[in-house]
């Protein structure tokens, strides 16, 4: 927020974006978004699954909201993913069912990626980022397999392994992992 507030004096902006802070919405910076030279965006997709939807949203004062309205035109939004969203954000109980949820799925998924010596180097309770060296022939055995993976091209030893959400996808991801370091000695 003093950084914005620097920035602002000189005409900046700061942006951030908060697609995951539902996970920890202690840390989140709305409740600063009404000063100038900030800017929060957040999203539907990730924490509550509403990725269909296509709805986020940006926090920030008047002045700056015009701004940022300028440069990205007119953008239409249904009512339904307005109410949908407003749904969302106002249902506290769910959201803290989410976040329990979720530390527990991603425990999980960090024991079968631990099982098969795949180290965990970064990540949300919604991923887990592994450096692995051949990260594309992972990739590529277990899209074979039926599960997609996420890997990067500014960063070729990294993968990102969603959450599996079932027993039997985490059962699946575990035989393909099997399989891969079987076929990888």
């Amino acid at each position: 927020a003093e950084q914005a507030d620097r920035l602002a004096e000189k005409g900046g902006l700061v942006v951030v974006d908060e697609a995951f802070i539902d996970l920890m919405p202690e840390m989140s910076l709305a409740s600063f978004a009404g000063r100038p030279g900030l800017i929060v965006l957040r999203s539907f997709g990730k924490f509550f699954g509403l990725a269909g939807i296509r709805l986020g949203l940006a926090i920030g004062c008047m002045e700056d909201i015009s701004i940022l309205t300028r440069q990205l035109g007119p953008w239409a939004t249904s009512t339904p993913a307005l109410k949908i969203g407003a749904a969302a954000l106002s249902d506290t109980g769910f959201a803290e069912e989410q976040r329990e949820f979720l530390a527990v799925s991603s425990q999980k998924l960090r024991a079968v990626l631990d099982k098969h010596g795949l180290e965990v180097i970064g990540g949300t309770d919604l991923y887990a980022l592994v450096e692995v060296q051949d990260a594309g022939g992972l990739h590529v055995h277990l899209a074979k397999r039926g599960i997609w993976t996420r890997i990067f091209s500014y960063a070729p030893q990294w993968i990102r392994f969603g959450l599996t959400g079932e027993v039997e996808a985490e059962q699946r991801l575990d035989a393909a992992l099997s399989d891969w370091r079987q076929n990888s000695k």
